[in-house]
């Protein structure tokens, strides 16, 4: 999965959780149930595939496209890590 995937499934997740949020404050248990849920879900799922496609080490919230570790540019690289 492309790093460009994951950031947009990410950002869409943090809004679903900030609106279960919401909805828990109103008394919903079950939404902050669910959220709890869904915020274990991103964090393996950001575990898993958010990595350096060139040096596998965790990409993490590193600043920019490029990779902290080995400077290469991780939203030009394929899929599979080959150039």
């Amino acid at each position: 999965m492309k790093r460009r995937t994951v950031r947009k499934i990410e950002k869409t997740v943090i809004v679903f959780l900030l609106a279960l949020v919401i909805l828990s404050c109103f008394g919903v248990i079950f939404a902050g149930v669910l959220g709890v849920g869904i915020a274990l879900v991103l964090a393996i799922l950001a575990a898993v595939y958010d990595r350096c496609p060139y040096c596998g080490r965790f990409a993490g919230r590193s600043v920019g496209p490029y990779c902290t570790y080995c400077g290469r540019n991780m939203d030009d690289a394929e899929p599979d890590g080959k150039e």
